[in-house]
């Protein structure tokens, strides 16, 4: 009996209650996990997370120089490089080598931060949530491109269902003349145009990295296309607009929600990778005609910042 005592003080066993009576059971307790501290008194093992004020930039006066360069020219770059990924929900696990080398180029004085882990950390964060926000921003440009071309063809709003519709049966929306089964112009519709003209002003200051290859914008037209099938769909399903809540807002109304899931790889990437899949054959001369119609886009308007195939089955969207 002693023994036993001494075990249980020691907290090696317990008696724990069962129906008909109670039973003992050998405790097992982890050791205590003992939380470092880094020099900068950060604690270890949670990761940080950066923003833009945690680059590694020069403080005071020269900071604001840094940071325009960042926003324009370094975003720019990145964001151009990635619009010729052909998947572009994947370039925030491909563009390591790229940052460091648009670092160095960018920054050239501040080449060696690269070099620094902590710094590196932070610069990559920072990069690849830029092009989360690259894909974000397109998602929302694909709605209000929609919504503006709607508002701007009278269309009432209990049609608007309808002329989505009229635009998704056999992917009308791409093609800038319908009609011309010989020259459909396919991608240069206005609506993809102005979708790809979001992608085009943030890209407008860019510089390339030295060495790399580089294709046409495949990814970032796929993408204009795919955001632009989504706002329609979002339309014609009727989840584009807001539903009522129970909750009332600050006038005593119910408050409206959104109804539909945002711009991601989960829901979208598959659709993205099958029209990215269809711009890559189209030829230099295409290529060329896509960019003018976008191109006549750029200046208007802001830039605004921020059912699925079966198994084996060939999206048709890659067929275009």
């Amino acid at each position: 009996m002693e023994s036993v005592k001494a075990a249980r003080e020691t907290k090696e066993f317990a008696q724990v209650r069962v129906r008909g009576g109670t039973t003992t059971v050998k405790i097992f307790e982890p050791a205590p996990v003992k939380l470092e501290r880094s020099a900068s008194g950060r604690t270890q093992g949670r990761k940080p997370r950066y923003r833009v004020e945690s680059l590694p930039f020069p403080r005071g006066s020269a900071s604001m120089a840094y940071h325009q360069l960042w926003r324009g020219k370094f975003k720019g770059s990145l964001i151009y490089w990635a619009g010729q990924i052909d998947d572009p929900f994947a370039t925030n696990a491909l563009m390591d080598e790229i940052v460091g080398g648009l670092w160095a180029q960018t920054f050239p004085a501040l080449a060696s931060s690269w070099q620094k882990s902590d710094h590196r950390e932070a610069i990559t964060q920072v990069a690849g949530d830029a092009l989360i926000d690259w894909r974000s921003s397109m998602g929302k440009e694909g709605i209000r491109v929609v919504l503006k071309a709607f508002e701007d063809e009278n269309i009432m709003q209990e049609q608007v269902p309808e002329a989505a519709a009229w635009y998704l049966e056999d992917y009308r929306f791409i093609y800038a003349n319908m009609e011309d089964e010989a020259n459909k112009g396919a991608f240069r519709s206005p609506l993809i145009a102005q979708a790809f003209a979001a992608h085009l002003k943030k890209t407008h200051d860019h510089t390339v990295v030295k060495n790399e290859e580089y294709g046409q914008p495949t990814g970032a037209l796929g993408m204009a296309a795919a955001v632009v099938e989504r706002a329609l769909e979002l339309i014609k399903s009727g989840k584009l607009y807001d539903t009522p809540t129970n909750a009332e807002s600050s006038n005593g109304k119910k408050r409206r929600v959104p109804n539909y899931q945002p711009y991601a790889d989960a829901s979208w990437g598959e659709k993205t990778r099958g029209w990215a899949g269809s711009t890559k054959r189209l030829g230099e001369e295409k290529w060329k005609a896509v960019i003018e119609a976008a191109s006549a886009f750029v200046e208007d308007g802001p830039d605004s910042r921020e059912e699925e195939g079966g198994e084996g089955a060939q999206d048709p969207r890659s067929l275009i």
